[in-house]
């Protein structure tokens, strides 16, 4: 399968900000499926999600092309759910997790304001 680039949408990388450990359990599950069906080298593999709100299901969907997996929702409100459909031919697992970007990022951050702290202020004076 060909490798998908990483370039993360920025509502995928705000919702990764607030909401890491969703984020996490998402990609555990898409990576646990990827793995599965290209080991048994089946076709296609299938995981149904359980039911939730609309702003959750929407994150799986876009996370779900860095995937390869397809997605579709089933079932009437509240109890829609989404189920994720990977293929061995098409499904990856990307070189660099929405995780791991958000970590990346938010590391960056700090050591920017850690810097931003030690440089002497211009308008100081040291007399």
């Amino acid at each position: 399968p060909q490798q998908i680039p990483n370039v993360y949408t920025d509502f995928l990388l705000d919702y990764a900000k607030k909401n890491l450990e969703f984020i996490q359990n998402i990609e555990q599950q898409f990576t646990q499926l990827v793995e599965d069906t290209q080991a048994a080298r089946r076709f296609i593999h299938f995981y149904s999600f359980a039911p939730m709100k609309y702003n959750k299901r929407h994150v799986i969907h876009e996370l779900a092309s860095f995937y390869g997996v397809k997605t579709n929702a089933s079932g009437p409100e509240p109890n829609r759910k989404v189920i994720v459909c990977a293929s061995c031919s098409i499904s990856i697992i990307p070189s660099v997790t929405l995780t791991q970007m958000t970590l990346l990022l938010y590391s960056q951050t700090l050591l920017l304001l850690f810097k931003k702290e030690l440089t002497p202020n211009s308008n100081d004076s040291y007399n």
